[in-house]
């Protein structure tokens, strides 16, 4: 099984929050590492490093001391009393040790892990709800049954297709909530109300005027009159376009005999 190193950088402020939400496989003991990088700031002969967590209806735990190494990072094996859950909490502590007693150096920087469903979670958690029953129903029976407070929700933070709900315990959760595939076209909207009537439109260049811009110099009247004198209009344009007069050839007939008025031919 390979070994998930995950580096935490321990912030320089006060306090702090780290999340890491691939933090390995669920019910997998031993199998990821945490790797706390210390700042400078807190690095000293006397400081001690510790992490501290909880498990459901059961008393916080605390690690051993974790060394420092060369390069000021302290490594933690997440243990399976935290992989067993889906959201667990841990919190990384700096003291002073002096005389066997300590101070703590700066608050603890809380470190939110998430680990995905393993094909057998079925069977990992039934087995931890086992556990939590007996050890609930011997707190019970010791006397020692204390009660836990109530768990609400704090906020609700979305980004993209991922959705994180903060408790009121310090835990959360992480939903992913992809966008659905697109519907398939909606049928056509009836036909809407017809729109109103719009303004009326300018008066129109009349022909006289037309005939005028094209050179005519004559009177309206004038103009008139020859109109009048054409008769058919459409008639007399359809002549001619064609040239037809009428004759069985469509080729137009002359009103006079060229022969009659042209000089007789020369001996």
């Amino acid at each position: 099984m390979k070994i998930r190193n995950i580096t935490v950088q321990i912030p320089t402020s006060v306090g702090g929050e780290v999340v890491i939400p691939n933090a390995g496989i669920m019910g997998e003991h031993n199998a990821t590492k945490l790797i706390f990088n210390v700042p400078e700031d807190y690095v000293d002969a006397n400081y001690r490093y510790y992490v501290e967590y909880s498990v459901p209806a059961g008393e916080p735990v605390r690690s051993e001391y974790l060394p420092l190494d060369a390069e000021n990072k302290a490594e933690f094996s997440v243990p399976a009393a935290l992989t067993l859950l889906a959201r667990p909490v841990c919190w990384f502590n700096v003291v002073y040790l002096d005389d066997g007693e300590t101070e703590q150096i700066i608050k603890p920087t809380r470190v939110m892990l998430g680990f995905t469903p393993s094909p057998n979670a079925d069977m990992i958690l039934s087995n931890q709800y086992s556990s939590g029953i007996n050890r609930l129903l011997h707190s019970i029976e010791s006397g020692d049954f204390k009660g836990e407070r109530g768990r609400g929700i704090s906020s609700i933070i979305k980004s993209g297709e991922s959705m994180r709900v903060n408790y009121t315990d310090s835990t959360w959760d992480i939903f992913f909530v992809p966008d659905g595939t697109p519907g398939a076209p909606g049928a056509d909207g009836a036909d809407g109300a017809d729109g109103a009537d719009g303004a009326p439109g300018a008066d129109g260049t009349s022909a006289y005027d037309a005939a005028v811009a094209g050179g005519f110099t004559g009177s309206e009247a004038q103009f008139n009159a020859i109109l009048a004198g054409v008769g058919d209009i459409h008639a007399a344009l359809s002549l001619m376009v064609s040239g037809d007069d009428n004759s069985p050839s469509g080729e137009p007939q002359s009103s006079g005999t060229v022969a009659d008025d042209a000089d007789p031919p020369l001996e």
